[in-house]
C-alpha cells in the first residue's frame, strides 16, 4: 500500500567546519518543509513492513545558508489491537 506525506515545521542545523586546529561552529533554527513517499508491506497477522524516503530542505535564514537532504527509513508497523 503505497503513501504519500509532507511536514512542515522548524528544523535545528548544527553546522561545523575544521580549518586545521581551528574550528567554525553555525548553529540555526530554519523553517523545513519535508515531503514523504512509502510503501507499507501488510502482512495477514502481526506487524507490517515499511520503505519510506523522506527529503528535508529547509530554507535560508540569518545565520545559515538553507540546507536539504534525503532519508531512507526501513521500520516495523503494529497494527492497532495488539
Amino acid at each position: 500500500m503505497p503513501y504519500a506525506g509532507l511536514g512542515l515545521g522548524t528544523m535545528y542545523s548544527d553546522r561545523s567546519t575544521d580549518f586545521g586546529l581551528y574550528r567554525i561552529s553555525t548553529d540555526a533554527w530554519q523553517f523545513c518543509v519535508r515531503p514523504e513517499l512509502g510503501i507499507t508491506f501488510k502482512s495477514r497477522n502481526g506487524p507490517a513492513a515499511m520503505l519510506g524516503v523522506k527529503y528535508y530542505s529547509s530554507f535560508n535564514s540569518s545565520d545559515l545558508d538553507g540546507q536539504s537532504f534525503l532519508t531512507v527509513n526501513i521500520g516495523v508497523v503494529f497494527p492497532y489491537g495488539l
